[in-house]
């Protein structure tokens, strides 16, 4: 079996909808106090910023607003953001539907795994702990953008890259499972096979139109829940 390599947000457990809405909180009051007249809605942001960490939803506002920070100001508006969205998904996190099974299964068969993901490290082992999830996971085994000499999201694929060197093992050994644009194209750009994960109701014209754009930026298959995703991984 290759070995797996997921990604956390929206994927392995449910996070995005509190962390979303506490980054378009923490974005609107940066944007306001520099002056600048945008407002996000919460569905706003999140259909813009899904599978960004704040620090690339930063360069994009920048590109579009013209908002300037320094790179101290950047950190600190993203430590801001790690901070309070680690508190909140520490309290609020939940397992997705299939994902703990799945684990525990591949636990047992002693698959190899790993969690490569935007997030914080910080804020991956909150919501593990939070999931029940901590104990199919080293520290060594999870891999965050945010870390490195020069901190960088998906679709990046540094992250993925790094992954690879770090547990020996070629792109062709290995399959990610990703739920984002973003993620799926750091993934495929780092010469991984891709699986997309929908997470989202069947067939409703939202989910059939990420499924597409999925597939169009390159994964290999699309589902839509982890009893799917066990089925096929199970079998391999």
């Amino acid at each position: 079996m290759k070995t797996i390599l997921f990604d956390y947000d929206d994927t392995l457990a449910e996070t995005e909808t509190i962390a979303l809405g506490i980054a378009c909180q923490n974005m609107n009051t940066l944007l306001a106090n520099r002056g600048i007249q945008k407002e996000y809605t919460d569905s706003e942001y999140r259909r813009k910023f899904t599978g960004l960490n704040f620090r690339g939803a930063l360069k994009v506002i920048h590109e579009e607003t013209g908002l300037s920070l320094t790179p101290e100001e950047v950190n600190t508006a993203v430590e801001h953001q790690n901070t309070t969205a680690t508190l909140a998904l520490g309290e609020g996190a939940r397992p997705t539907p299939g994902a703990n099974e799945l684990l525990a299964e591949l636990y047992c068969r002693g698959a190899q795994m790993a969690i490569v993901s935007s997030s914080a490290r910080k804020r991956i082992w909150a919501c593990l702990k939070r999931c029940g999830q901590d104990r199919y996971f080293t520290d060594e085994r999870i891999f965050s953008a945010q870390e490195g000499e020069v901190p960088r999201s998906k679709p990046d694929p540094y992250v993925y890259l790094n992954a690879l060197r770090s547990l020996s093992i070629s792109a062709e050994n290995a399959v990610a499972i990703e739920d984002s644009l973003p993620g799926v194209r750091s993934a495929v750009a780092a010469g991984i096979e891709t699986w997309g994960y929908l997470n989202g109701e069947p067939g409703n014209e939202e989910t059939t139109e990420r499924a597409q754009e999925l597939q169009a930026a390159g994964v290999k298959e699309v589902f839509s829940s982890f009893d799917e995703i066990a089925k096929k991984l199970l079998i391999r």
